[in-house]
């Protein structure tokens, strides 16, 4: 399964860097450039028109692309296990692997951090989904479902931007509902923490309490209860290869 493509051979980009900044292309290579101000660097990598892609390095991509994911140290069949295709969850290909990649880069961790902020820290967390599914959001369709991102218009109550992309088609007044309501809470929010976002259904996240996750963008009047056990699933999984992070190459050689 090859779904990531390097384009240059190691050291390739970043050594073009370096010879722009005067920096050696072996043993220094680093060094040199973390003498560098960010600014400096910023100016380098548009003057020298160099961009930062996966490299063959075995460890990310393998030489003998036996099983370069975009996950390294991702087994192929349990992937297939935990998003199958098609499914009610995942109708196509697309859906499943957007999903590995929330999964594993966002939402497994955000369940992580939010269970050890309150069973490990005792602090209080309020944490949502945003389910938001609607053919005006993008020029997919609602095919490809709740996407990132596409929750921060109606937080901001920016909703009548909605019809300035495609397929350009306003907001529906459910939608302006819907914004209000996720305007509201994160501004009681802002206003005070501790006491949360005091909008009908979003109540203080339990790991304990299969009904304390919010779910998003379905009611016009506050939030539905979801089922993180359910939504979390395949954390499990995602679970037993995230410790493994973070594995780099060396760039001096």
């Amino acid at each position: 399964m090859q779904t990531a493509q390097p384009m240059w051979p190691l050291n390739d980009q970043i050594g073009k860097i370096a010879v722009n900044m005067s920096c050696p292309t072996g043993s220094g290579l680093l060094d040199c450039l973390r003498t560098k101000s960010g600014l400096d660097l910023k100016q380098s990598l548009l003057a020298t028109g160099t961009q930062f892609q996966p490299v063959t390095d075995n460890i990310t991509i393998r030489k003998d692309k036996s099983n370069n994911l975009n996950f390294p140290f991702a087994n192929l069949s349990d992937l297939q296990q935990n998003y199958l295709v098609p499914s009610d969850d995942f109708p196509s290909a697309y859906n499943a692997s957007a999903a590995m990649w929330r999964d594993a880069h966002m939402l497994c961790l955000v369940s992580n951090l939010a269970t050890h902020r309150t069973t490990a820290l005792g602090l209080p967390v309020w944490r949502y989904r945003f389910d938001h599914v609607a053919s005006n959001l993008n020029s997919r369709g609602t095919r490809i479902g709740a996407f990132h991102g596409s929750d921060i218009r109606f937080v901001m109550g920016q909703w009548r931007t909605i019809v300035l992309s495609p397929p350009f088609v306003p907001a529906t007044p459910e939608q302006v509902a819907i914004s209000d309501v996720m305007v509201t809470a994160w501004t009681n929010f802002i206003k005070d923490p501790w006491a949360g976002p005091r909008i009908p259904g979003w109540e203080l996240y339990d790991p304990q309490d299969t009904s304390s996750l919010a779910i998003l963008g379905k009611s016009v009047i506050g939030a539905d209860p979801g089922d993180h056990i359910t939504v979390d699933r395949s954390c499990t999984y995602w679970n037993t290869i995230l410790p493994i992070y973070p594995q780099v190459s060396s760039l001096e050689s």
